[in-house]
């Protein structure tokens, strides 16, 4: 019987290390102490829970469109993980979440639960909506501010609807929409302008449908939502204004579960590091940057009409000054009222 009880467990353990190895072997490619390229983006709660001991779980939001390895979120959370010097795994979570439900589940756990079934364990949000119970916002600026420079998506039979527009009051008559718990949207509304909040997936088609008169986009998101790909979605008749610029401080951040100091720790030292070096503003350059933008945007063209709200008053304080690659301060106090004024900045230079 003690040979018998003595190889059940010598047998138990080898499936123990076998299933372990297995594990290890499913995610070999995602963990990451030197820089390397992962194939497969998805990051299950199994191969989180075989993760060795010491390797920091890196597991990313979906969010609709931006759920693929050219995301911004994705590329600089590499990026800065790769600066802070830890050995990580990064992936994205098995499910497509909106920003409200994401930021639930971000908050119930640090690792994989009922409450939070994907595991994430980050997600990248709009400075003004990154608040939720038990959620951590991390306020450095990821693109810099960009978040906040927005340009109207339109039907393009009314491409000269906004032309006129001088002031935030002549934009009241129109019907704006916006991501359903987007932050943005009670900027908006703050200021008047009647705002629709559907699915994101959905607003494309109702511009497209002529069914809303604009729907303001970031520079960030402006190429990939409401340049060529709009039609290549099967929205023909989706097009970019070319009068104005939507402005209110607001920025890209990071954020994480409050228990999770690890990656609190990781997130900041790294993206301080990418920062000093340059390699943060030139990744956001090459990803935003591009021909189409310049050509597209006409910068020097545009009319700035600036919006404000408690919440992007406390952005604007909460994120130092330096950080900032919109100038916001000048915005604020009336020095900034155009883009050729943006222009002069160094850093809009290339849109110029």
């Amino acid at each position: 019987m003690k040979h018998a009880s003595r190889r059940a467990e010598l047998v138990s353990i080898s499936i123990a290390m076998l299933l372990m190895a297995a594990g290890l072997w499913l995610i070999r490619d995602k963990v990451r102490v030197q820089p390397s390229t992962s194939a497969d983006l998805i990051l299950t709660p199994d191969e989180i829970r075989s993760l060795p001991k010491g390797t920091l779980p890196v597991v990313l939001v979906r969010e609709y469109p931006f759920t693929d390895s050219r995301s911004l979120a994705f590329r600089v959370l590499r990026l800065v993980l790769d600066r802070s010097g830890a050995t990580y795994v990064l992936g994205f979570g098995t499910d497509i979440l909106d920003s409200p439900t994401s930021l639930q589940h971000l908050g119930a756990s640090v690792q994989p639960s009922i409450a939070n079934p994907s595991g994430i364990t980050v997600g990248l949000y709009g400075a003004i909506e990154a608040k939720a119970p038990g959620v951590t916002r991390i306020d450095r600026p990821v693109g810099g501010g960009l978040l906040g420079l927005r340009v109207l998506c339109v039907n393009q039979r009314h491409q000269d609807r906004f032309a006129a527009i001088q002031v935030v009051n002549q934009l009241k008559p129109y019907l704006a929409v916006q991501g359903l718990g987007w932050g943005d949207a009670d900027v908006l509304t703050s200021n008047g302008l009647p705002t629709l909040e559907v699915n994101p997936s959905t607003y494309l088609a109702l511009v497209d449908q002529d069914r809303v008169d604009y729907l303001p986009r970031s520079l960030t998101s402006l190429e990939e939502e409401c340049g060529p790909r709009a039609a290549e979605l099967g929205y023909p008749e989706v097009s970019v204004d070319r009068h104005l610029l939507l402005a209110y401080p607001n920025a890209w951040t990071f954020a994480v579960n409050s228990g999770n100091t690890a990656l609190q720790r990781a997130l900041t030292l790294g993206y301080e590091r990418a920062y000093a070096d340059g390699s943060l503003k030139r990744l956001v350059e090459e990803a935003f940057f591009t021909p189409w933008l310049k050509r597209t945007l006409n910068l020097p063209a545009r009319r700035l009409v600036v919006l404000s709200s408690p919440q992007t008053e406390a952005v604007r304080q909460a994120i130092p000054e330096r950080y900032w690659n919109v100038p916001w301060d000048a915005i604020h106090r009336g020095q900034i009222r155009s883009g050729k004024d943006l222009c002069r900045e160094a850093f809009f230079a290339p849109l110029c």
